[in-house]
């Protein structure tokens, strides 16, 4: 319980436009999500919406440790953090992604 499942590749049915995955039986993790998010609504005693725009909103302000210290951040220092994480998550799963496109199953990618 608790645990999110992640559907695996089903490599020979799989072509460049098409990915076939897994069947994972259950709820999605969408649906499981909206019903956490109504269930926080309803003990907040607000509506979901009114608690989908305060959590969105929560999350454009620094985290709590940088207001702590006095840092503001500005728009721009916070595109540059998203964009130094994007580019370390795409270095990181290039070579994954260079596998996939030779051809290589899941099973051969650092053989």
């Amino acid at each position: 319980k608790g645990a999110v499942e992640i559907p695996a590749p089903v490599d020979h049915l799989c072509t460049k436009n098409v990915l076939v995955m897994d069947y994972l039986p259950g709820v999605k993790l969408v649906s499981a999500m909206q019903g956490q998010a109504a269930r926080e609504a309803a003990r907040r005693g607000v509506s979901v919406d009114q608690f989908e725009a305060e959590y969105l909103e929560k999350l454009k302000r620094p985290p709590g440790c940088l207001k702590n210290l006095g840092v503001a951040l500005e728009d721009a220092q916070l595109a540059m953090y998203r964009s130094t994480l994007q580019l370390r998550d795409a270095i990181a799963n290039t070579p994954l992604l260079l596998a996939r496109s030779c051809g290589l199953s899941k099973a051969n990618y650092f053989t």
